[in-house]
């Protein structure tokens, strides 16, 4: 197989410091990019070998080991961060054939999630107008509802985007961050109109 010089250049460089290029025998890093990975305890493997644990709030990663040329690449996420239901990995595999590094591989985790539960009280005519982010709820009638899911470990937001004619509602543990952890539950908003 014919290298550049610069392939050379950068083979050399490791051979000289192996503690600099990974301590690995290989060409490549082998690496990609992270979504929700917002608690401890993410760790992949590489053609299952040794546990590779991604720092919590990390959105990009590569193994510590390099990856050879023309040698395959299977990535598997062996445990998902506390907070999440599962992380899954696109493009998991392949063959390190680029004339750099690998780093197309990408680990999306889904977020465990708590419902966001609003109550309604005291409200008598017209349209209340709640937000929460991007999300808009018009509420014409008291009562509760599920504005939302929200992730364990993320904010939340609820606010009056829009009072009703005649009457000012107050909204009462609308803004805070949802625990990461099995309790509460829920989260919820309660909401009085006066």
């Amino acid at each position: 197989m014919i290298r550049s010089p610069l392939r050379a250049g950068v083979a050399l460089a490791c051979a000289l410091s192996l503690s600099a290029c990974g301590g690995g025998d290989g060409e490549f890093y082998l690496g990609g990019s992270i979504v929700n990975n917002t608690a401890e305890g993410l760790i992949l493997t590489n053609n299952g070998g040794s546990d590779y644990a991604v720092p919590a709030g990390a959105t990009t990663f590569f193994f510590p080991d390099l990856v050879d040329a023309d040698s395959s690449y299977r990535v598997e996420v062996k445990q998902a961060p506390s907070n999440a239901e599962k992380c899954e990995v696109i493009s998991p595999t392949g063959v390190g054939r680029a004339t750099f590094n690998i780093n197309t591989i990408e680990i999306v985790c889904t977020l465990k999630s708590k419902p966001l539960n609003v109550n309604v009280s005291g409200l008598r005519s017209g349209t209340l107008v709640l937000v929460n982010g991007s999300v808009r709820k018009d509420v014409t009638a008291n009562g509760s509802f599920e504005m939302l899911k929200a992730g364990w470990g993320q904010p939340y937001g609820v606010t009056v985007y829009e009072q009703p004619s005649g009457q000012t509602c107050t909204v009462q543990n609308g803004v805070g961050t949802v625990p990461s952890a099995d309790e509460p539950k829920t989260i919820d908003v309660s909401v009085t109109c006066a």
